[in-house]
């Protein structure tokens, strides 16, 4: 428990050892941190101890309760003043009250429960004072992160009222799973839970106050305030110890995701706090890679990028020549060493350059070809780019994007009506269409397009809507998110026993079996 400290100042010493022992100060939550029986250096030591409460004699030589009072609020000092008292003095103490005492004590009638009433009503007000400030001293912690200047405005009494002056300071960056974000295929971020306020002393004991600035896309950052060391390794263990409980909290919060955490190493200086924050959010990046710890320390390193500018420029000219020759393979090929040395590397400047540079080429691959955008199959769950996790994941799902892309392309293949036809069967196949349906969009006969589907392709026009939806329906069945109506429905089926009996006549399985399958497929 975070003890608020009191300082007593009397002329007779006596008094202050009456009470010193009147309570147990600690069992309430308060620690005498000083004392003085010299009214004079009353000032001082206050500036010195930065208590919570002053307890002080009404009326001292050469400083009386107002004097006090005055000089309290004058220096900015953020504490609570009890004044101790005689009857005669009583008009004089309500004078006092005007200048910012809180409270008074009468001197003979002081009893233990007396003073532990108007203790127990005084510590709200010190807990909701600390709490403004801290929300103060956070609000301008979170404009240093979103670039602002502090302007005129000075983080030091702040950090004197709270009683950080001098306290070490590490960063902390949390996040859910290893999803490499690819928003250009329309990703979603795996969601962070929140958690209540955290004690800090439940991280350490070390640590003082812990302060949360960042709140988005699945990540959350915040410091910590440590007590100052004078030894770096037994800082270093403490840093240690404080963010792997917190991350131990955020994974029981969300047992279903890996919680990662990456933090700085000790600095001093608030203001440097916008480029800490930066520096532990790419820290945060090596959990893409393969071997990643759950906890991030400041010695993990990755790549620089140099390297990895030199190595994507390379591959953007090889990849241009394989788009010239029309060679899939090739390009398949490229995609995997590519991703597999910034892997080794891990670096993650690298792995987000090639992801950017693939996604864009995907992108205006499939538009000069006509095919659906990747972003409204991302929006109807046809394939989830929550699976695109690390950068193994990231280059299986590219892997996979790349060969459906040219599979998925077979229309170009045909000539006329034919390839308008599967064209329009890709955007509508979750509708009720019919070979008539489609001839009349056409403008040509029934029998016309019948003949020419089964001419060019080996199929009959039936035959290919069916297979198309089976495989819709396989990737939706995969996702492990729908009841069985839903993906018959998704599929353009309105009755979803038909949809089985036609699946297992396709398949060979029944809907359920087949997710069940892929399933236990995914889990071995």
């Amino acid at each position: 428990m975070d003890l608020h400290k009191v300082v007593v100042i009397d002329d007779e010493v006596l008094a202050i050892e009456h009470l010193r022992h009147l309570i147990d100060w600690p069992s309430v939550g308060f620690v005498i941190a000083g004392e003085t029986t010299r009214p004079t250096r009353a000032l001082a030591l206050i500036q010195e101890v930065k208590p919570d409460l002053i307890i002080s004699d009404i009326k001292m030589p050469m400083l009386d309760g107002i004097e006090l009072c005055k000089q309290v609020v004058a220096a900015g000092l953020h504490c609570r003043i009890l004044l101790l008292t005689s009857y005669k003095e009583f008009d004089y103490v309500k004078e006092a009250l005007k200048f910012g005492a809180s409270g008074y004590l009468v001197k003979h009638e002081l009893e233990p429960e007396i003073l532990l009433r108007e203790l127990e009503a005084i510590k709200p007000q010190i807990e909701e004072e600390r709490e403004r400030l801290k929300t103060q001293l956070r609000q301008l912690l979170i404009g240093l992160i979103d670039g602002n200047s502090l302007g005129e405005m000075s983080l030091g009494p702040l950090l004197e009222s709270l009683r950080l002056v001098g306290s070490s300071l590490t960063y902390v960056m949390i996040a859910a799973g290893n999803v490499v974000p690819l928003k250009e295929l329309g990703q979603a971020s795996v969601f962070l839970p929140g958690l209540p306020p955290i004690d800090a002393h439940l991280l350490s004991e070390k640590v003082i106050e812990v302060f949360n600035l960042y709140s988005k896309e699945g990540q959350v950052g915040m410091v910590l305030a440590f007590q100052p060391s004078n030894s770096r390794l037994k800082l270093a263990e403490a840093q240690f110890e404080a963010v792997s409980e917190l991350r131990r909290l955020y994974q029981e919060a969300n047992p279903a995701e890996p919680i990662y955490a990456a933090y700085s190493s000790p600095f001093s200086e608030w203001r440097s706090l916008a480029e800490v924050h930066a520096a532990t959010m790419e820290r945060l990046k090596q959990r893409w890679f393969s071997g990643s710890q759950p906890v991030i320390s400041p010695e993990s390193r990755g790549g620089s990028g140099n390297e990895a500018a030199r190595t994507n420029y390379e591959w953007r000219e090889r990849l241009e020549r394989a788009r010239k020759n029309e060679d899939p393979e090739q390009l398949l090929q490229l995609i995997t060493e590519t991703f597999d040395i910034a892997n080794q590397t891990k670096d993650a400047f690298m792995l987000e350059q090639l992801c950017d540079e693939l996604a864009g080429l995907l992108k205006n691959e499939r538009r000069a070809k006509k095919m659906e955008a990747l972003t409204s199959r991302a929006e109807n769950d046809e394939f989830d780019m929550l699976e695109w996790r690390g950068a193994d994941g990231v280059k299986e799902g590219f892997l996979r994007l790349y060969r459906n892309t040219f599979l998925e392309n077979s229309a170009s293949r045909y000539t006329g009506k034919v390839r308008e036809a599967i064209e329009f069967i890709s955007q509508a196949y979750n509708t009720e269409i019919s070979t008539d349906s489609i001839a009349n969009r056409l403008g040509i006969s029934g029998d016309h397009l019948r003949h020419l589907f089964k001419e060019e392709t080996g199929q009959t026009l039936l035959e290919y809507i069916t297979v198309y939806r089976m495989e819709k329906a396989k990737r939706l069945l995969r996702t492990g998110r729908y009841k069985l109506y839903e993906v018959a429905d998704r599929v353009g089926y309105r009755s979803s026993h038909y949809f089985s009996k036609i699946f297992h006549k396709t398949t060979g399985l029944l809907p359920l079996e087949y997710a069940k399958r892929k399933e236990r497929e995914g889990d071995e």
